[in-house]
């Protein structure tokens, strides 16, 4: 190895993670709340994959809204919650997506 410590090294990791943390927090724009919608799935069945896809096609749904032809959505998941047991047998999934369109959406 080289002259350098592990004391150096980890210090210069330090100092690595903690610039790489600060860069996508400064670089990153949040969408403008009335340019960004929301969009809920839920599968009683337990499966976060229906309920994402219900999700997703809401989503969908609304990509033409306007009358664009070529929207594009970008989406993130944005809360997953769920219950499971109790006397009834919960086994339910619940998720959010937030998304946004280019174009932008038409203002409602």
């Amino acid at each position: 190895m080289s002259n350098i410590s592990r004391r150096n090294l980890l210090a210069l990791a330090g100092v690595a993670t903690a610039a790489a943390a600060a860069v996508p927090a400064q670089a990153a724009e949040e969408p403008a709340k009335g340019k960004e919608r929301t969009y809920e799935g839920e599968s009683r069945a337990g499966k976060l994959d229906e309920a994402l896809s219900q999700a997703l096609g809401k989503l969908s749904g609304d990509l033409g809204a306007g009358g664009v032809a070529d929207g594009l959505a970008t989406w993130k998941l944005a809360e997953v919650t769920g219950q499971l047991g109790g006397f009834a047998g919960f086994h339910s999934v619940k998720v959010k997506v937030t998304a946004t369109r280019s174009p932008d959406w038409p203002k409602k």
